[in-house]
């Protein structure tokens, strides 16, 4: 599972999110994004948003888990 994270989003905290993520047992992978609110504004998502397409997606599309970058 790949999540977003916005430090910045009031609609759906980071505290909450992270706690349901901690619960999750399968490979996972949070991308912070320190600007970033509830939407997209001015492109603070552009980096999940590149490790979905170019990470995730292409990968599972081959049948491979994706390798989380640091």
């Amino acid at each position: 599972m790949l999540v977003g994270l916005g430090l910045r989003d009031e609609t759906c905290p980071p505290s909450s999110v992270l706690a349901a993520v901690n619960e999750i047992t399968s490979p996972k992978e949070v991308v912070i994004l320190p600007k970033s609110g509830h939407q997209d504004e001015h492109g603070t998502q552009s980096y999940y948003n590149q490790r979905r397409y170019n990470g995730w997606l292409s990968a599972l599309r081959q049948g491979k888990l994706p390798i989380e970058q640091h």
